[in-house]
């Protein structure tokens, strides 16, 4: 006949193992009694009953964890994800209540960390710069990731007679967005396509008192008024008003580089 000490010995084994491997109800492996060699309690919940954090679905977040469980399904995919799905739980006391989730659970060295990187953006959507004058605007450069590289500006994308530069030329984020000052100027030559209204009227009275005198050069009078009219109206030019200056409008691109990094910003830029 067995002792007492010994059946004691051997229940207490048996609920270890029942605890150990989930019977229990734990969301996790629990620390087992002394006398059970070669198991440790390494991260996680070790009370009974605990409740899932579901946070956001979709989103994966270390502080996912599903709650305990027993009765689910778990499997690994050929990438070496571990899935859970389903289970059952406890409710209400004495109350079991079925499970409908699924959990993937991805190793650290799966998962892709994104590298140092940064955004650009110019403050302002449009920028109006009248000719002969110029305007400012910011250039603002946010890093991510532990970015921490210089980063330059160029322009593209801008009119004739209009001329860009950076103040800082480059920019190195510290922990935060940083910015530089992007200064337009618009030259002055940009409204000498007005053309004298006058000159064509000129120019064809001169011809009609011309003819009066010397009627064989009358074709070739008429046909170089009528080439100074055409580059008249063509310069945007009346008779009446004095001629007009048409607005010039083009989408500039400033684009920010830092070594194989490049990302761009558009504004809508307008000259008067």
């Amino acid at each position: 006949m067995k002792s007492p000490t010994r059946v004691a010995r051997i229940i207490l084994s048996v609920a270890s193992v029942l605890i150990i491997s989930g019977c229990g109800g734990s969301s996790s492996i629990t620390q087992p009694p002394p006398q059970v060699n070669g198991w440790a309690w390494v991260s996680g919940a070790n009370s009974f009953n605990q409740d899932g954090m579901y946070g956001t679905q979709g989103t994966a977040s270390p502080s996912n964890v599903p709650g305990a469980r027993s009765g689910d399904a778990s499997w690994i995919d050929a990438s070496g994800n571990l899935w859970l799905f389903g289970g059952e739980t406890y409710g209400v006391p004495f109350t079991d209540v079925l499970l409908n989730d699924l959990w993937k659970y991805q190793p650290a060295s799966a998962i892709q960390v994104p590298g140092p990187d940064f955004a650009v953006a110019v403050a302002g959507a449009s920028l109006t710069i009248p000719s002969g004058q110029n305007a400012t605007t910011k250039v603002m450069v946010t890093p991510s990731n532990g970015f921490d590289e210089p980063v330059a500006f160029t322009c593209s994308g801008l009119p004739a007679g209009v001329s860009c530069s950076f103040s800082p030329a480059s920019v190195t984020p510290p922990s935060g967005a940083v910015s530089s000052t992007q200064t337009l100027t618009a030259s002055t030559t940009m409204s000498l396509g007005r053309s004298n209204p006058l000159f064509p009227i000129a120019f064809s009275v001169v011809a009609l008192v011309a003819l009066r005198r010397r009627p064989r050069r009358l074709l070739i009078l008429l046909a170089m008024s009528l080439v100074s009219l055409m580059a008249f109206t063509a310069c945007g030019g009346g008779i009446s008003g004095g001629g007009s200056h048409q607005p010039k409008t083009a989408i500039l691109t400033v684009t920010a580089t830092a070594g194989t990094l490049q990302h761009t910003a558009t504004v809508q830029l307008t000259v008067n």
